[in-house]
């Protein structure tokens, strides 16, 4: 019979956790304190195999239990009960042995049974972690070609991946793995003392941006509850052959980072070419996050040289990469709508798909980059009160016809000198900046609205729909069409 200790002061939930675990689990014996002295008191009478208990308490609080149980009991498991979000707090909970938390506001009936279930689920299943902790032992340490890799993870018991996953490498004394969100948890075995190599999938996540956002909230909650070093790799690519090289590829060459602000990926080509890909892309997001156009332009124009240089041909790499930074372009440099950005990724990908050759490739996100550089310049540079009166012009009257002679006029210059005023201080021709404007309305219009091509061709001041499709190709590298129909096809 298993033994559980539900530790509170406030009487109400002590009482429902106690009947919510007599009524539903009759396999397990549950006694009930109201502090910590009251707890201590009662396992000098009997040994508990859980503990549940609240932090704040009088008398002794549930740290100091904590403390205690660590000391008397080693082998009992913790859950903390809090009635705030605190997660410094609640670490240190976990610095003593805590296996899980659970807050007070949004604990329910099924989530509290499925967190005792997954506690004693997990204590039974301690010795498969063993045996696929070893399992990896042997993989990091045998010769990369060896072709019993999967057979052996399989016989251990590690549960594969079938499409898409990301694999985390971290260290931590005694690791507490979050389980909310759409991630979910194969496995997390440890490799080498306080090192534990975890895998996890997203296969039901349709946008890649909605991935990363999933991945970045396991991966913080992770690494804010283990008060932990994190080291990452991850795919999203389906294929299980690139399983075992990444696992050895994230092991073998931990010591040059792979956690970063933002989380990044690695593939399957050739261990040495990966890694200096890798950090010229690491190095290439670093400058993004400067929101400097110079800055990013420089960068941008190394990893691309170095793309070109080493014949880099890993294309699945090359797509990942390309919609990566194009969104982190797309997040720094605009105010874009996170909606219709998840949307534009979507564009994004099947743009970098087409390219057929490393020049395509370069092409496209150099392409992007200026683009997106010019509005960028325009609405953080101080631009003279004349300039600055004919972009806000320009803004609030995109939809109409506009000419350079108007709004020379309008700003009392002569139309050739404002002409050549307007690309210095702007960094963009008139007519380019004017085109620009009014495709970044056609994006939002095509992709939150059911509104015909033509209708917002015609609303966004465009005097034809096919200088409209020209121009939003020669812009994002597909057709209008192209974008309705990935917008159509997300859930």
């Amino acid at each position: 019979m298993r033994r559980i200790l539900v530790v509170d002061d406030e009487f109400p939930i002590r009482e429902w956790l106690t009947h919510v675990i007599r009524n539903n689990r009759p396999q397990y014996e549950v006694c009930s304190a109201q502090n910590g002295l009251d707890a201590l008191e009662q396992m000098q009478m009997q040994l508990f195999d859980l503990i549940i208990s609240d932090i704040r308490m009088p008398q002794l609080d549930g740290i100091g239990l904590f403390e205690q149980v660590n000391r008397l009991h080693p082998g009992t498991g913790i859950i903390v009960l809090s009635s705030y979000d605190d997660y410094l707090y609640v670490r240190s909970a976990f610095k003593h042995a805590a296996v899980d938390y659970l807050l007070k506001a949004e604990i329910s009936e099924s989530g509290f049974l499925a967190t005792l279930d997954n506690f004693f689920d997990k204590r039974h299943g301690d010795d498969v972690r063993v045996r696929q902790g070893e399992a990896l032992r042997t993989l990091v340490q045998s010769p990369a070609d060896s072709r019993e890799d999967m057979a052996r993870l399989t016989a251990s018991g590690l549960p594969l991946p079938s499409s898409s996953y990301f694999l985390f490498l971290f260290r931590a004394a005694k690791p507490y793995i979050p389980c909310n969100g759409q991630v979910n948890m194969l496995f997390c075995a440890p490799i080498e003392p306080d090192l534990y190599l975890g895998c996890a999938c997203l296969d039901t996540v349709p946008s890649m941006l909605i991935q990363y956002q999933e991945q970045h909230a396991f991966l913080d909650e992770l690494k804010r509850m283990n008060d932990c070093e994190l080291l990452l790799a991850c795919s999203l690519q389906q294929h299980q052959r690139t399983f075992t090289p990444m696992i050895r590829l994230l092991y073998n060459h931990r010591t040059i980072g792979f956690y970063h602000k933002k989380y990044l990926l690695l593939s399957t080509a050739k261990e040495p070419d990966v890694v200096f890909f890798f950090r010229r892309y690491v190095e290439l997001l670093n400058a993004i996050g400067t929101r400097e156009p110079q800055t990013i332009r420089t960068a941008l124009d190394s990893f691309l040289d170095h793309v070109e240089q080493t014949m880099f041909t890993d294309l699945p790499r090359l797509q990942f990469a390309a919609v990566k930074i194009l969104d982190e372009l797309y997040l720094k440099l605009t105010d874009m709508d996170m909606e219709v950005l998840a949307r534009m990724s979507q564009s994004f990908s099947s743009r970098v798909q087409s390219c057929a050759d490393i020049t395509a490739y370069r092409q496209l996100l150099s392409h992007e980059a200026d683009a997106l550089f010019t509005r960028y310049h325009t609405s953080a540079k101080s631009l003279s009160s004349r300039m600055k009166k004919a972009v806000t012009y320009i803004d609030e009257h995109f939809a109409q016809p506009l000419t350079l002679n108007e709004v020379a006029a309008l700003i009392h210059l002569n139309p050739e000198y404002f002409s050549r005023s307007f690309k210095k201080e702007v960094g963009s021709n008139f007519n380019n900046y004017v085109n620009e404007v009014r495709l970044q309305k056609a994006i939002q219009l095509v992709t939150q609205t059911d509104k015909k091509l033509f209708e917002i061709a015609e609303e966004c001041g465009f005097q034809s729909f096919s200088y409209f499709s020209k121009r939003f190709k020669e812009m994002y590298g597909g057709s209008p069409y192209t974008l309705r129909s990935s917008t159509k096809e997300d859930p």
